[in-house]
């Protein structure tokens, strides 16, 4: 890997190496244009030249499966410190092949529709609708993501997995994308996912892409309404039955029976007088007190 800064005041440059699933970045060596420094036993695998003050070089002795890393070059004008520090630049990444497997491109993308218990935004407390694109297939993992919204490119709201997991011989990745609830239920709008894979000389794109579901929304919603019109409907069938039941109760008659008698009072409006043959009689099949003959 060779690398020109092309500031002439940034005198010393770093080489470092950034292993698969780290988030570390480990020093390979430094030096002026003159003779460089290597950390620990890098040089038995690392060469570091200089051609000149902006322009250096870094090459792997004998390249195996164990140097798959990225890589970083880095410059400054003297020894890094607070107040002098390194300028970095965006890195390589390096994949050493498997010699039992092929470079293949993905071979399936997908894009998975929101979840319908999805939560509201706990910070801005709007609604949000979170879409999952999944490439998978493909090897080795040099991928990229990207997002477009009726094909304007999507920033905000995009999260991509660091990096590619290994799933048996290959690779898979996922990406989010989250966006307005009144966004994805626009059924005009589409989402589109572009995975971009390099092959070592070119890059493959592969897309999937899915339109907004505002149909269903809106069937959802006027589910929702007609259940609350039911719910409403049977409160006041609900309510109209007790209204009833309580009129019928109020005339009624009420059947009182004096403790020294044996005679058997019902007040109005039933109007009509019973003669029981034992006091006793009716107070076991009653229990005796007041009772309500409904009419």
């Amino acid at each position: 890997k060779g690398n020109n800064h092309g500031d002439s005041s940034l005198l010393i440059m770093y080489w470092y190496q950034q292993k698969q699933d780290s988030m570390s970045l480990t020093l390979i060596g430094f030096g002026y244009e003159a003779a460089p420094n290597y950390e620990g036993d890098f040089e038995q695998h690392f060469k570091l030249t200089r051609q000149s003050i902006t322009e250096g070089a870094l090459t792997i002795k004998k390249a195996d499966q164990s140097h798959s890393a990225v890589y970083f070059c880095a410059a400054s004008t003297h020894t890094v410190t607070y107040t002098d520090p390194a300028y970095f630049g965006k890195g390589t990444k390096l994949t050493v092949l498997e010699n039992d497997l092929e470079v293949t491109p993905p071979t399936n993308v997908k894009i998975l529709p929101p979840s319908p218990n999805e939560c509201r935004n706990q910070k801005d407390k709007k609604r949000k609708k979170t879409l999952v694109c999944v490439a998978s297939g493909f090897y080795p993992d040099h991928v990229e993501v990207l997002w477009k919204t009726n094909g304007k490119e999507a920033k905000d709201g995009v999260a991509t997995d660091s990096a590619a997991k290994r799933v048996d011989k290959f690779y898979r990745i996922t990406s989010r994308l989250r966006v307005p609830a009144e966004d994805y239920n626009t059924a005009s709008n589409t989402f589109t996912c572009i995975v971009s894979f390099f092959d070592g000389e070119k890059k493959i794109l592969r897309e999937a892409s899915i339109n907004g579901t505002q149909e269903k929304y809106l069937r959802l919603t006027q589910s929702a309404k007609l259940s609350y019109v039911v719910v409403i409907v049977k409160s006041c069938f609900y309510g109209v039955f007790v209204g009833v039941l309580v009129w019928k109760l109020q005339v009624g008659c009420y059947c009182t029976i004096h403790p020294t008698y044996t005679h058997l009072f019902i007040t109005s409006p039933c109007h009509e007088i019973f003669l029981l043959k034992s006091l006793q009689y009716y107070s076991h099949v009653h229990g005796g007190g007041i009772i309500i003959i409904r009419l």
